[in-house]
């Protein structure tokens, strides 16, 4: 599946929920449009990924199918 890993700065999410609002865009992006002609996309899920030192972090889960679906 492809995926996003967003990383986002504590102190800028601990201040206004920065990471929230990156996940979002992202997902408005990138849901249910066509790309590079394999078809459109689905969000699957999201989750918490291990992140660097003072970070946060999110894995956006997406799968591929067929423009019908």
């Amino acid at each position: 599946f492809p995926s996003h890993d967003i990383f986002v700065h504590q102190s800028i999410e601990n201040t206004d929920k920065r990471l929230e609002w990156i996940c979002d865009r992202v997902n408005e992006l990138v849901f249910n449009k066509s790309i590079a002609g394999l078809g459109k996309t689905l969000f699957i899920q999201r989750h918490p990924v291990n992140a660097p030192v003072n970070y946060v972090g999110y894995r956006l889960i997406y799968e591929f199918c067929h423009e019908n679906y």
